[in-house]
């Protein structure tokens, strides 16, 4: 599991998640600007750079409304992925 942010005095300016279980991967991106974060269909894991501008050039699996903070939890000793 792997979160990146970049905060100014307005809130984020950046916030994306990358999470790898054994059978599934998720990469998501907040877009403040729209409110809006982004579920993408080919996950790429999150590198050190600042910019995530990119995202939206790359397929998009799903839109969710407002700042989603994907997270992982375990149920009957299943690990699923929730947003």
């Amino acid at each position: 599991m792997k979160y990146k942010r970049n905060i100014n005095k307005q809130g984020y300016n950046t916030f994306a998640s990358f999470i790898r279980t054994t059978s599934t991967t998720t990469e998501s991106h907040y877009r403040p600007k729209k409110n809006v974060t982004v579920i993408m269909n080919k996950p790429i894991e999150l590198d050190d750079t600042d910019e995530d501008n990119d995202v939206d050039m790359r397929p998009v699996k799903m839109k969710l409304n407002g700042f989603i903070v994907p997270s992982i939890i375990t149920k009957r000793g299943s690990i699923n992925v929730t947003y």
